[in-house]
């Protein structure tokens, strides 16, 4: 029979499993397409992650996540590979992984429309000169508090998402307040964007209000307004979002 200790140690050496299920309703009305609403999934996700010391001072790791479940129908098109890497890293050199990732300049910086806001449908998206496949990535160790990172992705014309052309990417522009009360957080923003490839001018305004429910949920109400502007027509889009989060 283990004893507590082995038994510990066995526990210790399992991969870790982790998940979340993000269910919204959400409502939009635009001025110039009409009313709609729908029930959502907002990005449930199911992971399994392990390290280990292979080496005294080298831990190898791995990170597997699935999205695209589509909580809100039964039927939905399926799990998707998120993430997928392998990597390692010591006191000494850092770490360094290859896969599937978020960049380390979207992680550092923040893919400001998708992390901050739950639904997010109307704010604009920072352009990344990286994707999150075929990656690369560095993070030096801590220097009295100074580290540097890096990050490449390799891809060929024999990859199935190659693409060489050119893209339309906006420039983005934003303000934000956050007040944490207890186990409350509000949120307000201004955002300004304009398109590089034509005369499309943008301008969001959001609001947020978030509730940690203990010790694994979270509820939130977003109210959004958007107007878009190409000089030929303009739209006033309104959005409503309610949802939920369970995670573990």
């Amino acid at each position: 029979m283990e004893t507590a200790s082995e038994l510990a140690a066995r526990m210790d050496s399992m991969p870790q499993v982790y998940g979340n299920i993000q269910y919204v309703y959400n409502y939009n009305d635009s001025d110039i397409s009409g009313s709609s609403s729908q029930h959502a999934d907002n990005g449930s996700t199911l992971g399994v992650k392990h390290d280990h010391e292979i080496a005294p001072g080298v831990t190898g790791f791995f990170k597997l996540e699935l999205d695209g479940f589509g909580a809100d129908e039964k039927d939905s098109d399926g799990a998707n590979i998120d993430e997928a890497y392998i990597g390692l890293k010591g006191d000494s050199f850092g770490q360094v992984w290859i896969g599937s990732d978020d960049s380390i300049y979207e992680s550092q910086l923040g893919d400001y429309g998708n992390w901050v806001f739950e639904f997010a449908r109307l704010n604009p998206y920072a352009s990344y000169t990286t994707g999150e496949g075929d990656m690369i990535q560095y993070m030096s160790p801590s220097f009295g508090g100074l580290t540097f990172s890096g990050a490449v992705q390799i891809r060929g014309d024999g990859d199935s998402s190659y693409s060489g052309g050119d893209e339309e990417r906006p420039y983005q522009f934003g303000v934000m307040a956050t007040y944490n009360l207890g186990a409350n957080t509000f949120r307000a923003a201004y955002e300004l964007a304009e398109t590089d490839t034509d005369d499309l001018e943008v301008d969001v305004i959001s609001l947020q209000a978030l509730h940690n429910v203990p010790h694994h949920m979270y509820v939130s109400t977003e109210v959004v307004r958007r107007n878009n502007d190409n000089g030929a027509a303009k739209e006033e889009i309104n959005q409503l979002n309610v949802g939920a989060v369970y995670y573990f």
